[in-house]
């Protein structure tokens, strides 16, 4: 799998944590991945990744544990503007600035 589309593979089932955790039993940890996907959720990501429901297991059971402490797109904006804060304003660096940069 290309380096962009695993990044894409770890966005997406992050934000599919909400959907991960309701089938799973009350007992389960919402603090520590699952150990298996709901199978909507393995279809889905097999579907929008064209990859086999198979080696969605195997990305899963690897990548787990990863996807489950990456921050809500929420806080990684509020990470993202206090590094700028912090190291780019006293140099003229903003978020702004490298947006604009882009194509």
């Amino acid at each position: 799998m290309p380096f962009l589309d695993l990044m894409a593979f770890l966005r997406c089932a992050s934000l599919l944590k909400d959907d991960i955790l309701q089938p799973q039993p009350h007992t389960i940890s919402v603090l520590i991945a699952p150990e298996i996907l709901p199978p909507s959720i393995n279809e889905f990501l097999a579907e929008r990744f064209v990859i086999s429901e198979d080696a969605v297991d195997v990305l899963w059971d690897i990548l787990k544990d990863l996807v489950w402490i990456l921050p809500t797109a929420g806080e990684a904006a509020d990470e993202e503007e206090e590094t700028f804060k912090l190291y780019g304003h006293k140099r003229g660096i903003s978020k702004s600035i490298i947006r604009s940069m882009l194509p």
